[in-house]
């Protein structure tokens, strides 16, 4: 699967989203205190770089370290950069995708 196949399919599944479920959510994300946000990334950064050193990384990890970053954002109302780390998000995604259709087909 390449990456115009997975962007379509991406695509193909908001559209379905948005028909099906008209209302999402009452805000794009929980609103912190901008501490909190910070230690969370911290927190989730310390995993990643442990998961690292182990040599056990998933996308997972990398995946929860970007969503706290966007996060982050967010509760300091930099609005630029929390879209510019969701979308390293969708990135992440779209990798993981490529994973797991890789791994299928051995």
């Amino acid at each position: 699967m390449n990456k115009q196949s997975i962007l379509e399919s991406i695509g193909a599944a908001y559209d379905h989203a948005t028909t099906k479920h008209p209302f999402f959510a009452t805000q794009a994300m929980q609103l912190v205190e901008p501490e909190t946000a910070s230690r969370e990334l911290s927190r989730k950064r310390e995993l990643l770089k442990h998961a690292i050193e182990m040599n056990t990384v998933d996308g997972s990890h990398v995946l929860e370290c970007e969503l706290a970053e966007a996060i982050e954002a967010y509760s300091e109302g930099r609005a630029n950069d929390c879209i510019a780390e969701l979308y390293q998000c969708a990135a992440v995604i779209m990798r993981m995708v490529e994973m797991v259709v890789k791994e299928s087909q051995k």
